[in-house]
């Protein structure tokens, strides 16, 4: 059997899900090929994307209520504009994809990543492709994009409690798997924290927080200089990313012994199994796979519009403290420094959230859809 996997390269949780999604299939048996959307395209409109990306996040870090109002505008918005740019794009990218997914003959395909979900939505429409297709939703908000996923066989997401949310894009409830976001199968198992402490040459008595600001370490440079000032005797493990500008900067601050730094890793796992507590951008993949771990969350920086909701969501469920203007990090840390009960119920909450299986469940189901 065959799966094809298709993603983009629009910050790290898209392809991060996709390795993930890989890593399972192979495991089951499966051959399974990763594609990136944008992978055939000309090296400029790539590079252009990236920039994209890249100038976006800056446009957020400095505008943040205006990008919270457009992003719920196009939320609110149900018209169907036929000429829209998005879904021009998705034309662009399905008649690009038709090659590449005919010559692979895949028994099934995963998107995970709405713009390749709508090409495979127009590629199955034109009768061009017949197997099983899904898309996966990485946020624990719906994007109102999704409503053009209308030929996708399964839609699936990280909690029923957004089966509301699908409704009202007119996607039913019975194209719907509420299975999780898929996470590596590294972050199921895991290093007892003492040993993750000593292999990351970590204090093994100190309350330790891990903080990320997601692939591109977006928009943690204040709150490290907050943690500095507080007069808790605590360790921090930090991860910048890709950003290699924030990593010098963070390295030239000379932080301390009581601060780990780290650029990109690909241990997150373990830097998890050594924390007591994750402070992260709400990027869906980073909380699920925090969840995974049960660790109490802080969100900061949110991405306006979609990783608000994402934040707001887990925050409602009682598996996160949310900081705002009015809450600070510094507040947050200090409630769980001396709240033994809240510490509790937000890892209680979070191993009532968790999906750990959730790659695994939905590749047994698009095996079972592909083999009738």
């Amino acid at each position: 059997m065959k799966a094809m996997i298709l993603t983009a390269s629009l910050g790290g949780g898209h392809n991060a899900v996709a390795r993930a999604l890989a890593v399972q299939l192979e495991k089951m048996g499966v051959t399974a090929k990763v594609v990136d959307v944008h992978g055939n395209k000309h090296p400029m409109y790539k590079k252009l994307v990236f920039r994209s990306y890249v100038t976006s996040m800056n446009l957020f870090s400095l505008t943040p209520g205006l990008c919270s109002r457009v992003y719920n505008s196009v939320q609110q918005s149900r018209v169907k504009a036929k000429h829209s740019a998005p879904q021009s794009n998705s034309r662009m990218t399905a008649k690009a994809l038709k090659k590449t997914i005919t010559d692979f003959n895949p028994d099934f395909i995963l998107c995970t990543q709405v713009n390749a979900a709508q090409a495979v939505s127009i590629l199955k429409e034109k009768g061009v492709l017949r197997c099983p297709a899904a898309g996966v939703v990485t946020d624990y908000n719906v994007q109102s994009y999704w409503r053009d996923t209308q030929h996708l066989d399964t839609i699936t997401i990280p909690s029923a409690g957004l089966y509301r949310e699908l409704e009202a894009l007119g996607i039913p409830e019975s194209r719907v798997l509420a299975c999780g976001i898929p996470v590596h199968e590294k972050f199921l198992h895991g290093l007892s924290q003492q040993d993750a402490r000593e292999l990351l040459g970590l204090d093994p008595m100190l309350p330790t927080f891990f903080i990320m600001g997601g692939s591109m370490g977006y928009g943690i440079k204040a709150h490290i200089k907050a943690m500095l000032d507080m007069p808790f005797h605590f360790q921090t493990i930090i991860v910048c990313g890709k950003n290699e500008r924030l990593y010098e900067y963070l390295y030239a601050m000379n932080l301390g012994v009581r601060f780990k730094l780290f650029g990109f890793s690909e241990q997150v796992n373990v830097l998890m199994d050594a924390a007591d507590y994750v402070i992260t951008k709400p990027g869906g993949l980073s909380i699920s796979e925090a969840l995974c771990k049960r660790k109490p969350i802080i969100f900061i920086n949110p991405i306006p519009g979609m990783e608000e909701h994402n934040a707001e969501f887990i925050t409602k469920e009682g598996a996160g403290l949310y900081v705002t203007k009015t809450y600070t990090l510094t507040d947050a840390i200090a409630d769980l420094m001396n709240d033994g009960a809240l510490r509790a119920r937000l890892s209680e909450n979070a191993a009532r959230l968790s999906k750990p299986h959730a790659a695994e469940d939905l590749c047994r189901f698009m095996m079972d859809a592909a083999a009738q």
